[in-house]
């Protein structure tokens, strides 16, 4: 298996982020298009249930996952990668590791954008990606690669505080890159948006695409993050 250097939900529907508040019946913000690391077609998604048809869809090829080094199964879907996954199988040949949790975490993305709904209140109508954002954000969308930060998370409010974003390079409305002073490169992603969580208020899928400067390491991580009122710091509703 090819290991997937590319972090892709799909291509995304432009929309205007920051702290304005916004009222009524607001519909989901969903990528456009999907599938394409999966099937020999891209997906037309514009809406949730497309992402529910998307998640079953069978891929062009199949992957092996094992377990406990014993039992082995092959998945061509990306719900049953999930679920195998989730029952704790892993990559059958170590080489694939890295490649099978890239594609489960895309896969992960999929089933829950599937459960996004229309809102009825948004503090998400302005989002800058700038310095200041990493300290409106939970610290676990730093870069977290040793024991000394995930001792440092238990204590750490905000992202920033984690590990200090010296630099901002803006891509678009919705991507940047930021750096951080110990070499760390995370190229953020604000992938939709929607109503989760189904209290009404608008929450938002973003994604980090993770790198070191001078190594090879490489990973990928997903949120849910919302925002309660237009004052509010950040606020985590899963990650994977």
């Amino acid at each position: 298996m090819i290991l997937k250097v590319m972090l892709v939900v799909g291509s995304v529907a432009v929309f205007g982020i920051g702290c304005v508040s916004a009222t009524g019946n607001i519909a989901p913000s969903l990528p456009l298009n999907a599938g394409e690391f999966f099937l020999e077609q891209t997906r037309e998604t514009h809406n949730a249930d497309d992402f529910k048809l998307l998640h079953k869809d069978m891929w062009g090829y199949e992957t092996e996952l094992k377990h406990n080094h014993h039992k082995k199964l092959t998945v061509n879907t990306c719900a049953d990668l999930v679920a195998s996954i989730d029952l704790g199988y892993e990559a059958s040949q170590s080489a694939d590791y890295g490649a099978v949790i890239i594609d489960y975490k895309i896969c992960k993305s999929w089933q829950e954008l599937s459960l996004f709904k229309p809102s009825h209140q948004s503090y998400l109508s302005v989002v800058n990606l700038n310095k200041n954002f990493a300290k409106r954000v939970p610290p676990q969308l730093a870069l977290i690669i040793s024991k000394d930060d995930e001792r440092r998370l238990v204590v750490a409010t905000n992202w920033d505080e984690m590990s200090h974003i010296v630099k901002v390079e803006a891509i678009d409305e919705t991507s940047a890159i930021f750096v951080d002073n110990s070499g760390g490169s995370q190229r953020l992603n604000i992938r939709a948006k929607g109503d989760y969580n189904d209290d009404g208020i608008e929450d938002m899928l973003l994604s980090t695409s993770n790198t070191v400067e001078g190594g090879s390491y490489h990973s990928v991580d997903y949120f849910i993050l919302t925002r309660l009122s237009s004052e509010a710091s950040f606020t985590l509703l899963k990650q994977w």
